[in-house]
């Protein structure tokens, strides 16, 4: 598996680490931590949208700063536990979704429906799937896609 890692201070040259990260990441750690990182954006529309009508989950949020906060460090590289995190994800979008659509329909709204361009969460059980569709929302994919300077 090729890697693309750009998500600390360490990278190689200021350009990103693309074969093992200098601080010993491995390629499957930095998809799944790409993953998660798309995996909260998705969530995020959700509570974004709850809070707009007046709904906060303390829940919500603090899931998110932990989730977010895994993919800055480098201590922990564990795939399984990046998996656990995206299982995790996978529950509190459904809350955050289920308190968005809460809230339109006590306001008499239409919820909107915010589709996500890749399924991150449909085969959480499988970390070679989850690899597989990580690698769809990285780094090296947007730039592959967009381009240097767009992505």
């Amino acid at each position: 598996m090729s890697m693309f890692c750009y998500q600390c201070e360490q990278t190689a040259k200021g350009t990103g680490c693309n074969v093992l990260g200098v601080c010993g990441k491995e390629p499957t750690t930095a998809v799944l931590q790409d993953l998660l990182v798309y995996a909260l954006k998705d969530l995020s529309r959700y509570a974004n949208r709850a809070r707009q009508s007046g709904i906060v989950d303390k829940a919500v949020n603090v899931f998110t700063v932990k989730a977010l906060f895994s993919t800055l460090t480098n201590v922990d590289f564990d795939p399984a536990r990046f998996q656990a995190l995206l299982r995790e994800a996978a529950s509190i979008k459904e809350r955050a979704k289920s308190l968005y659509e809460g809230a339109c329909k006590r306001s008499g709204k239409q919820a909107e429906q915010l589709p996500c361009e890749v399924q991150w969460w449909a085969n959480l059980d499988n970390l070679d799937v989850l690899v597989e569709t990580g690698a769809l929302v990285g780094v090296q994919d947007k730039i592959n896609k967009l381009g240097p300077d767009v992505a």
